[in-house]
């Protein structure tokens, strides 16, 4: 082989090479394909007048136009349609990112209103977080999707008003009841509830419990039409009418009736107590 053949040779490999690296970089680049879903679920919606506000049986589609840009749909049995076209995606540090900007057609007064709309999410293998956003809406509404079922927390989330007991078991010490009280259940990001008890005064101590929300507490459908509630380890910190800080730990149990009737008990040591206390919280009814 002469040098001019040889000369260009080399000169078609190394175009052939370069062609084939920049085969491997589409192939690297193409994220698109990493978010693509078809999937049903909930939304939460928060806005200034309400929070975490569910639309059950919505649906989000995700779709390739490119190899990095995807149209996305969110179509919700509350707020409408959401269409953001070649939204864009990238990857930072193994985490997908895709952002984009769109309208959202919303139901208002038996007709559809268009708004200025924006998407966000963030995939991973573990999971995804997928986020609508109509800044016009209500100064501003956020609309949160989660593929899968509802969570059985949404079904005992409300503010149930009864009658509060005391025990302290180890002494066989009643400590008294408290009519007309509220328990209040909300519903949190992770899927649990968090519950917000009255404060109790054992009047023949002169001594008050204060209020506190103890968080995390998970909630199980039963087959009766009821939910169990439960958390074993609470640990929460409070404020005294002194101002100073204590502790709460114990274990929550109860059930919420299909009826939305409620039977809780939260067993709670307070502070430097050597011993807990055994709250029974009783309703006939809620306020949901």
């Amino acid at each position: 082989m002469n040098m001019k053949k040889f000369a260009a040779f080399m000169m078609v490999a190394v175009a052939m090479t370069g062609f084939a690296s920049c085969d491997d970089d589409d192939e690297e680049n193409d994220l698109a394909d990493a978010v693509v879903t078809n999937a049903e679920g909930y939304t939460l919606a928060s806005a200034k007048y309400f929070n975490n506000m569910l639309s059950e049986g919505d649906k989000l589609v995700i779709t390739k136009t490119s190899a990095n840009t995807v149209n996305v749909v969110l179509t919700s049995t509350t707020w409408g349609t959401f269409t953001i076209n070649d939204a864009v995606v990238t990857n930072v540090e193994g985490v997908n990112l895709v952002a984009g900007e769109g309208i959202v057609l919303m139901p208002a007064h038996g007709e559809e209103k268009e708004y200025e709309a924006t998407f966000a999410a963030s995939i991973t293998g573990e999971g995804a977080t997928y986020t609508f956003v109509a800044p016009t809406v209500m100064t501003g509404t956020t609309v949160n999707f989660y593929a899968g079922k509802t969570p059985a927390s949404f079904a005992v989330a409300g503010s149930y008003k009864g009658t509060v007991s005391a025990f302290i078991t180890k002494m066989s010490m009643d400590c008294g009841s408290v009519e007309d009280q509220t328990v209040k259940l909300e519903v949190a990001a992770d899927g649990t509830v968090s519950m917000t008890i009255p404060a109790f005064t054992y009047v023949a101590m002169s001594r008050t419990f204060p209020a506190a929300t103890l968080n995390g507490i998970e909630v199980v459908a039963n087959e009766d039409g009821s939910y169990a509630i439960s958390k074993a380890d609470v640990l929460e910190t409070v404020t005294d009418e002194t101002g100073a800080e204590k502790e709460y730990k114990g274990s929550v149990s109860g059930t919420i009736n299909a009826d939305k009737t409620a039977n809780i008990i939260y067993e709670l040591q307070y502070g430097s107590m050597p011993m807990a206390i055994k709250f029974t919280f009783v309703t006939a009814t809620s306020t949901k």
